[in-house]
């Protein structure tokens, strides 16, 4: 799980997009721009979920 990840790599059409810190990488924008949708995070008992429009 992301809870456990030290580094996470986000890929658009199979090329790299951006890599980091979940919480860097999983940003809104960076969602937005690579699933070409509008994503939100929430927080739910502490932990981050991301919610996609």
């Amino acid at each position: 799980t992301l809870k456990h990840a030290d580094k996470v790599l986000l890929l658009s059409n199979g090329v790299l997009h951006s890599s980091g810190r979940a919480d860097d990488v999983l940003s809104e924008a960076g969602l937005a721009e690579v699933f070409k949708t509008q994503a939100r995070k929430v927080m739910i008992d502490e932990r981050p979920y991301l919610i996609f429009d």
